[in-house]
């Protein structure tokens, strides 16, 4: 730090924010999904419940989120699961969603992009409902979405101080 420079405080870094958002998508698109690249960072694993949970929603739905591809060195930042899935089915093409990002934001995107998803606390009365009208007459999807709720309560959602679950992780 230069002389007489003031130090850093959390509020004089929060004042160098920028005032909006940056727009980090470049382009959407649709790839093979055998050329697409995983992340060697990756550090998400995906248990078997999930996979099957995942694999019945895209059998029974379809895609409705892209797979997102950093352009600057091709390796996806998230989308892992459905792009190995992809492979296993033999999909012609998975859609993606291109962003702009150096390698610090690819970092700090692959940490955050699931712990902070992982936040949110589900209303269980809502969930139970919703899931009972999704599975009504479908026993298959509904032994899966019934394995999604009780995981769903499993999950630590006590901690009241969010800060502090946050920076813990």
């Amino acid at each position: 730090m230069a002389k007489g420079a003031p130090a850093k405080t959390k509020q004089n870094v929060k004042d160098e924010t920028p005032k909006s958002w940056q727009n980090r998508i470049v382009g959407t698109g649709t790839e093979a999904p055998d050329q697409l690249l995983a992340n060697p960072k990756n550090w998400r694993v995906h248990p078997a419940a999930q996979q099957e949970g995942l694999e019945e929603v895209l059998d029974r739905v379809g895609w409705v989120q892209n797979v997102v591809v950093n352009k600057r060195p091709g390796f996806m930042v998230d989308g892992h699961l459905r792009v190995t899935l992809a492979m296993r089915r033999g999909e012609p093409e998975v859609p993606v969603v291109y962003v702009d990002l150096s390698p610090q934001e690819e970092d700090m995107i692959l940490a955050s992009l699931d712990p902070i998803a992982m936040l949110a606390r589900p209303d269980q009365t809502k969930l139970e409902e919703l899931i009972g009208s999704v599975a009504q007459g479908d026993p298959m999807t509904a032994e899966i979405l019934k394995r999604i709720a009780q995981d769903a309560k499993a999950l630590p959602y006590e901690t009241e101080d969010v800060q502090a679950h946050w920076e813990g992780m």
